[in-house]
Order: C-alpha cells, then sequence, then structure tokens
C-alpha cells in the first residue's frame, strides 16, 4: 500500500513539475507577459502537454471544460485590446479632424487679412478663394463620416 502511495506522489510530483515548467517556457516566451492572458496561454499549453494524465485523473469533460475556459479567458483579453485600440484610433481620428479644420480656419482667416490690406492682389484672392473651397470639403467630409479609419 505505501508502495503504491510513494509511486502516486512520485507521478504527482513529476506532472507538477511538468506543469511547473511548461508555465514558466510560454511565460518567459510571452512578449510583455500580462496577467490573465499570458496565464491563459500557459494554461492551455500546460493541458495540452498534460492532457492523457489530466484525463486519467479527472476526465475528458473537466479537461475540455478547463481548456475552453482558459482559450476564452485569452480571448477575452486580446477582445478587450481591441476594442481599446478602437477607441484610441477613433479619437486620434476626431482630433485629427478638428486640428484640419482648424488649421484651414486660420490660413483662411490671415489670407482674409491679406486681402483686406490688399484687395487687388490676385495671387491672395486666389489662394484665398482655394482654402475657403478646402475649409469646406475638410468640413463635409468631417460631417460624413468619411474619413473614419
Amino acid at each position: 500500500m505505501a508502495d503504491e502511495e510513494a509511486k502516486q506522489n512520485i507521478r504527482s510530483n513529476n506532472l507538477v513539475i511538468r506543469a511547473t515548467t511548461q508555465i514558466m517556457d510560454t511565460l518567459r516566451s510571452y512578449p510583455n507577459p500580462k496577467g490573465l492572458e499570458a496565464f491563459s496561454i500557459a494554461t492551455m499549453k500546460l493541458l495540452e502537454a498534460i492532457k492523457p494524465e489530466f484525463i486519467a485523473k479527472f476526465g475528458a469533460e473537466e479537461w475540455q471544460r478547463q481548456y475552453d475556459r482558459a482559450n476564452r479567458n485569452s480571448t477575452d483579453m486580446k477582445l478587450d485590446k481591441l476594442k481599446k485600440l478602437e477607441a484610441t484610433t477613433t479619437k486620434l481620428s476626431d482630433r485629427t479632424k478638428q486640428f484640419r479644420i482648424k488649421e484651414k480656419k486660420r490660413q483662411v482667416e490671415y489670407f482674409e487679412e491679406l486681402e483686406r490690406k490688399n484687395p487687388n492682389d490676385l495671387t491672395v484672392q486666389n489662394k484665398l478663394e482655394r482654402l475657403r473651397v478646402e475649409l469646406a470639403e475638410v468640413k463635409k467630409v468631417e460631417s460624413d463620416g468619411a474619413d473614419k479609419i
């Protein structure tokens, strides 16, 4: 009886060593390990590595349940990252649009002032007309939302 228990302890210890090694290797190889996502990926790899032993001890359904849970956590973290990236991109896009409009308005004001000082200068008048058209186009793009990323 003690002999069987000793063998079982050795098998359990070997399983723990393999599991720990698998998790550490995965975490080391994962770029910038971040909490749950890295741990979930390590858990999935661990479950794949010890599948026969895990199934023998806990059953195939439990193995699948644990694997699916780890996979879901990993996927959820990736989706969260994508949502944050999308929000940041939208903010930057909005700021870029606002900057373009502000810059065009500033240019129009500058050339309107030049036109007031020298009303007969065709170069200033042409540039002012072109800037007004560009400003209208930038505003139209912003209102249509066609410039979204």
